[in-house]
């Protein structure tokens, strides 16, 4: 990360300064795909004067310009920007490219900001402009910047694997669905119909109306041409060419052929999701074995280094974060409590942060349950205990918890996980 960007330096664990310090002027940018809204106002929060820019290197370029010509070069300009969506990332690039210092406000100060200062929801792009500009003033901001290059790397790869298991997901449920309306035995006689054997079978059965009149022989050989796996289920194929001869299977008869081929599009996707999750899975494994802190995760009993690497790829940087109490609210896992005056209501998760680093996070939860004893003893213990006794869902919570700050002790004073050690954390 480059010297202009970084927020604070720390000392002790406190942050001794910050860009904004030594800043005489503040400019709020309200970004869009094609035009970005600015207000430039000194450090006290006097407007100076409103303007608008392309959204393209020109525009970027206009900016810097314009702000020159304003503050007649005298004094530190700062650039203020919101992070919603993608193209803050393309200007923030630009700024740290042309050595000019930056900071970002978080989404919801803005929003919440919005309606105390106006007591309504309305918003225009010149009055966010001014409000994100004020808030930089009152110092109201965030760390989170353009990340170096190897941070980004195997955040992306981590994206991608999840992004195409949320896809083979969506996929298998559309086949499932597809089988039960039209042809329902199918399930019954396959019950994972997305194995090998019923992949075979399901392209046989794209050309329906032709399958139904070969042989047994004929019907066999067919599913044997399009079987990628070693071993083919005889009998289950058997049960699946006497229940097509009955000729009385259940399932919408109606429009069956086109249904076949809708399955069979749908398995292509399937198939072709699963390869790209391959290669995404091997090259975050790639990204992951380069990283420092490979063997201080690695050592936590009953982890994986897939999940490790996603775990790692949506955190970050762990020596960047102030404490492990950080990591716990990036991730979105802080417990929030309900109380007024005498009602006490339930206390739930904060749900803020990266929820992508929560899932990852609960994924580790269900291994470290039933792989690592230390782990183990403290989940029982939640379920068990006599006071504020939690569920399971609760407990499972709490060890994600755990084990976030776990991982941040390891890693900010490089040293393998200890058992003796971790029970304390």
């Amino acid at each position: 990360m480059k010297k202009v960007t970084k927020f604070a330096k720390k000392v002790n664990e406190q942050v001794k300064e910050t860009v904004l310090d030594k800043a005489s002027w503040v400019i709020g940018i309200d970004i869009g795909k094609e035009n970005l809204s600015c207000a430039l106002m000194d450090i006290n929060k006097t407007l100076v004067c409103r303007f608008e820019a392309e959204g393209s290197l020109d525009g970027y370029q206009d900016i810097l310009d314009r702000v020159k010509k304003e503050t007649r070069g005298n004094g530190k300009a700062i650039f203020a920007m919101e992070p919603t969506g993608h193209y803050w990332m393309v200007l923030g690039q630009f700024f740290e490219d042309h050595n000019q210092s930056y900071v970002l406000i978080h989404p919801l100060v803005v929003a919440r900001s919005r309606e105390v200062h106006r007591l309504s929801r309305g918003k225009t792009d010149s009055l966010d402009a001014r409000l994100i500009g004020d808030l930089a003033c009152d110092r109201s901001i965030i760390r989170t910047q353009i990340p170096e290059d190897y941070w980004a790397t195997i955040r992306f790869y981590a994206r991608e694997y999840m992004d195409r298991e949320k896809d083979i997901v969506r996929d298998k449920n559309r086949i499932t669905s597809y089988l039960e309306t039209t042809l329902p035995e199918f399930v019954g006689i396959f019950p994972n119909p997305l194995g090998m054997s019923g992949r075979a079978c399901l392209r046989v059965l794209a050309n329906f109306r032709e399958a139904i009149k070969e042989d047994r022989n004929h019907f066999e050989k067919h599913i044997r041409d399009h079987l990628s796996g070693k071993r083919l289920m005889i009998s289950r194929v058997r049960r699946l060419y006497d229940m097509l001869q009955r000729g009385d299977a259940l399932g919408l008869r109606a429009g069956r052929q086109a249904m076949f081929r809708r399955i069979i599009n749908s398995l292509d996707r399937l198939e072709m999701y699963e390869r790209q999750q391959d290669a995404a899975k091997q090259s975050l494994l790639d990204s992951y074995d380069k990283s420092e802190y490979k063997q201080y995760l690695d050592s936590i009993w009953g982890t994986t280094p897939t999940v490790n690497a996603l775990v790692l790829g949506f955190m970050g940087d762990p020596t960047s974060y102030d404490g492990s109490s950080s990591l716990v609210k990036l991730a979105g896992c802080d417990p929030v409590p309900n109380e007024s005056g005498k009602f006490k209501g339930k206390t739930s998760i904060s749900h803020r942060g990266r929820n992508l680093l929560r899932k990852a996070g609960d994924r580790i939860s269900f291994l470290l349950e039933k792989r690592n004893s230390v782990f183990r003893a403290f989940f029982n213990h939640l379920l068990s205990r006599q006071k504020n006794r939690l569920t399971k869902r609760q407990a499972r919570v709490a060890c994600v918890n755990k084990y976030f700050r776990i991982v941040w002790v390891l890693c900010n004073h490089k040293v393998p996980f200890n058992p003796a050690l971790a029970s304390t954390i």
